[in-house]
């Protein structure tokens, strides 16, 4: 994968802040400047709110970097604002999705979360889904 302009953190969440990944083949790594650098990975669970998706500048397609926020089960956030790509997408239901999310080099992860984390993921400072963690975020294996 490869990550292109950095990203601009304000005290704002925008679906467009960026980052798009190109898969060119598949590997566990961002190249950032010259250099490849790992990226951690995990499995997740979102249910969409299908009124709020479909906005025009929201997509939900492999490889789009949404903006989620993990959170505890009153929705105190409990990290900052994170970015990470849908690596992978499987529809399981009209308003559900499942794969692994890539977290990008830039995408602040303050520390790896486990299996059952809650999230939140945001578009234009509105909550557009619910997700979870479904294993610990970790480096892929090779």
């Amino acid at each position: 994968m490869v990550a292109l302009p950095a990203i601009k953190y304000e005290n704002t969440v925008s679906s467009h802040i960026g980052i798009r990944t190109i898969r060119s083949f598949d590997h566990p790594y961002v190249k950032v400047s010259k250099h490849y650098v790992p990226e951690k990975r995990a499995k997740y669970k979102i249910v969409w709110d299908q009124k709020k998706v479909k906005r025009p500048n929201f997509w939900i397609i492999e490889d789009t970097v949404i903006i989620l926020c993990f959170v505890d089960k009153n929705d105190i956030a409990i990290s900052p604002m994170i970015a990470a790509a849908l690596y992978t997408i499987e529809k399981v239901d009209k308003c559900t999705s499942k794969g692994i999310l890539s977290f990008v080099k830039y995408g602040l992860l303050d520390k790896d979360y486990a299996a059952g984390t809650n999230f939140l993921v945001y578009c234009e400072n509105k909550v557009v889904g619910r997700g979870v963690l479904e294993d610990d975020i970790h480096y892929p294996s090779f």
